[in-house]
């Protein structure tokens, strides 16, 4: 079952809308990373996610607001985008995530 087409884009617009205005520098460390080896493109990080203590296993590419965690492969299970670094902190679904981000933006 799908929703009706003016929800289906309210909420496409709303999904769209978050993933250009996010800021995953400041997102980061909203969900409490510590950033470490910061250059123009990415940071890295311990992941917070796992618990680990590697300052550089957890990366985030800043122009494509990705991010991916070498030590634990944290990001498989919920995406890499920001709405699975979300998710992966907060321990929620999409739809929590969806209205965490629409909060900080």
């Amino acid at each position: 079952m799908s929703l009706p087409k003016r929800n289906e884009d309210d909420f496409r617009l709303r999904v769209d809308s978050v993933k250009q205005l996010i800021d995953p520098v400041y997102l980061a460390e909203t969900l409490g990373f510590k950033l470490t080896n910061e250059t123009p493109k990415e940071f890295r990080a311990a992941c917070v996610i796992h618990g680990g203590d590697n300052t550089t296993a957890f990366r985030v590419n800043k122009d494509l607001k990705t991010w991916v965690c070498f030590t634990h492969k944290c990001h498989d299970e919920v995406g890499n985008d920001m709405f699975g670094l979300v998710r992966a902190v907060n321990k929620c679904g999409f739809m929590d995530a969806l209205e965490y981000l629409e909060e900080l933006t």
